[in-house]
C-alpha cells in the first residue's frame, strides 16, 4: 500500500498509476522489489509525476520486442527515469527540472532499441564507464553522467539510428562528450551542460548582463545564462538556449566560449550573427553600445561639472557625433574640452569620445522570426519543428495555457514572443518548466537579455498586459504575442 499512496501523491494520472501496478505484479518477486524501490525514490519530489510517466513508458517500450528487453536493462532504464526524476539543482527553485524530460527520456529509449547493434555497444559501455576516472571529484556523479548521456542520444536520434558516416560522426560526439565529462563534479556537469541559470545562489560570471561594457562588476547570482551578444539576437540566442537544453554537447560547447560574454568573436556569437544574417537581420554588438551609453552618462557628468552652457553643451554633443569640422568652432571644442576635464578630473576621454563617434555612425539591428530561428538552431536536436502559435489580443487563454502546460510538463521547451500593445518590435523568451496547478500555476521564463530565469505566474501571462515582464527581467514589453512549440 506504499507505493501505492506515494505514486498517488505523485499526481500521475490514474490509468497511468494503474498500468505501473499491474506490470510489477507480472514480475518475478525479486525483480518487483527492485523496481519499487526505484518507484517509491523517484515518486516524490518536484518532478515525480513526470517521472512516472517516464517509468511507464520506457516500460512499454522494454516490453515492445526482444530486442527492446535485451538493451533497455534495469541500469538503463533507471538512469532514464532518474534523469526525469532528479532535480538538477535541488534546494533551489530554478533548478527543479530534471535532466530531460519524458519526450527526451523516450526519444533516447526507442533509439537504444533501433540503432545498429556496434552503436548500441558503444553506447553501453559509455554508460557503464560514467563516473569511473583516476582523477574523478569528490562529488562525482555516475547517475547525472549517465543522464546526460542518454540525453545525447536522444538529441542524435535519427542520425544514431541509420547506417552510415551521419550516425557515426553522432556516435563520436556522444562518445567524445562522455570522455569530456567523466568524473566532474555534479555541480560542474548541471551548470555547463544547460544555457539557462538554474542555481540563483552561485554566480558563476562577473560580468552584468545589462552593462556589457563593464567587465568584472556582478556578483549576482540569478543573471547566469547564456547572454545575447547583439542588440536584436534575441531569438538566436533563444534557439541557442533551446539547443543547449535538449543536447547537452552543444551546452559544453556555449559554455567553453562562454556564456556571459559581451564578446563578438568566437562561436557562440558567430552563431548568433550567422542565424540573423542568414534571414535578414542586422547584427549590431550590445558591448559598443553599453559602452557608448557609459561614455555618454560621463560627458553628461562632465557638463553638469563644469556647468556647461547650453551652447557648450550642443556643441560637444555635435562634435562627439563627428559633425563638427568648422576650423573656428574646433578652436571652441578645444577649449571646451580643457573646460570639462578640468571641473570633471578628465572626462570625456579621447577613448569615450571615439566610442560615441563609432555608435553614431553605426547601423541600426535587424532581428529574425524565433520560429525560423529555432529550427535553425534547435530543430535537429527537438526531432522535430517549430510552429507557431498566435496569442489574441486578450492575451493567453485557458486552452493555450493548458497545452503550454502540457507541452513543458512533457519535455518540449515553448518559445515565447513579447510586444507591446501597438505590436512593434519585441523580444524572444523561452519557458522550460511549470509548476503548481490552477490559479497557482507558473511558467519558469528565460531572458537572454539580462541572463535571468524566473518564475511567471499563469494568471499574469494570461492578463492581457503585466508588469511581469518589467518586474523580473527590467523590459519595457508587457504581453505575450506568440508562442513557438514543437511538433
Amino acid at each position: 500500500m506504499r507505493l501505492e499512496s506515494s505514486l498517488e501523491r505523485s499526481g500521475a494520472p490514474a490509468e497511468v498509476r494503474s498500468r505501473v501496478l499491474a506490470r510489477l505484479d507480472r514480475l518475478p518477486e525479486e525483480d518487483a522489489a527492485r523496481e519499487r524501490a526505484l518507484l517509491e525514490r523517484v515518486s516524490s519530489g518536484p518532478n515525480a509525476s513526470r517521472a512516472v510517466r517516464a517509468y511507464d513508458e520506457v516500460a512499454r517500450i522494454a516490453e515492445s520486442s526482444a530486442t527492446a528487453r535485451q538493451r533497455l536493462t534495469p541500469e538503463v532504464r533507471e538512469a532514464l527515469v532518474r534523469g526525469v526524476a532528479d532535480p538538477r539543482t535541488p534546494g533551489d527553485p530554478l533548478g527543479n527540472k530534471g535532466i530531460m524530460g519524458v519526450r527526451q527520456a523516450t526519444t533516447a529509449a526507442e533509439t537504444l532499441v533501433h540503432m545498429p547493434r556496434d552503436r548500441y555497444d558503444a553506447v553501453s559501455g559509455l554508460l557503464s564507464s560514467a563516473g569511473r576516472s583516476h582523477s574523478a571529484a569528490p562529488s562525482a556523479d555516475p547517475s547525472t553522467e549517465r543522464a546526460l548521456i542518454l540525453e545525447a542520444v536522444a538529441a542524435r536520434s535519427e542520425e544514431l539510428r541509420g547506417r552510415g558516416t551521419a550516425g557515426d560522426r553522432a556516435l563520436d560526439q556522444v562518445r567524445g562528450f562522455a570522455n569530456d565529462v567523466r568524473g566532474l563534479s555534479r555541480e560542474e556537469l548541471v551548470r555547463t551542460t544547460s544555457a539557462i541559470d538554474v542555481d540563483s545562489r552561485v554566480s558563476s560570471s562577473t560580468t552584468d548582463p545589462e552593462h556589457l561594457g563593464r567587465t568584472g562588476t556582478d556578483a549576482v547570482g540569478d543573471n547566469d545564462g547564456l547572454v545575447q551578444r547583439f542588440r536584436d539576437s534575441c531569438s538566436p540566442t533563444v534557439a541557442q538556449m533551446e539547443r543547449a537544453e535538449l543536447d547537452p554537447v552543444h551546452a559544453r560547447r556555449l559554455h567553453r566560449d562562454g556564456v556571459s560574454s559581451g564578446a563578438t568573436t568566437g562561436d557562440v556569437a558567430a552563431e548568433q550573427r550567422r542565424t540573423l544574417e542568414a534571414h535578414g537581420g542586422r547584427a549590431v554588438s550590445r558591448e559598443s553600445h553599453d559602452r557608448a551609453i557609459d561614455a555618454v552618462s560621463r560627458l553628461l557628468n562632465a557638463f553638469d561639472a563644469a556647468h556647461a552652457s547650453p551652447e557648450m553643451r550642443s556643441r560637444m554633443v555635435r562634435y562627439a557625433r563627428g559633425q563638427v569640422t568648422d576650423t573656428e568652432e574646433l578652436m571652441h571644442v578645444r577649449a571646451d574640452l580643457e573646460t570639462l576635464r578640468s571641473a570633471s578630473g578628465g572626462s570625456p576621454s579621447v577613448e569615450d569620445l571615439q566610442v560615441v563617434r563609432e555608435e553614431s555612425r553605426a547601423p541600426r539591428g535587424r532581428g529574425v522570426d524565433l520560429g525560423v530561428a529555432l529550427n535553425r538552431v534547435a530543430g535537429d536536436a527537438a526531432n522535430a519543428r517549430y510552429v507557431t502559435r498566435n496569442v489574441g489580443a486578450h492575451g493567453l487563454t485557458a486552452s493555450q495555457a493548458n497545452d503550454l502546460a502540457r507541452r513543458i510538463a512533457a519535455g518540449n521547451d515553448v518559445g515565447m514572443r513579447i510586444t507591446d500593445a501597438q505590436n512593434h518590435g519585441g523580444h524572444a523568451m523561452l519557458m522550460t518548466d511549470v509548476r503548481g496547478s490552477g490559479a497557482d500555476r507558473e511558467f519558469l521564463v528565460s531572458d537572454p537579455w539580462s541572463g535571468r530565469s524566473a518564475w511567471v505566474r499563469e494568471s499574469e501571462l494570461r492578463a492581457p498586459h503585466t508588469p511581469a515582464f518589467e518586474r523580473e527581467f527590467g523590459l519595457g514589453w508587457d504581453r505575450m504575442r506568440q508562442f513557438y512549440v514543437p511538433q
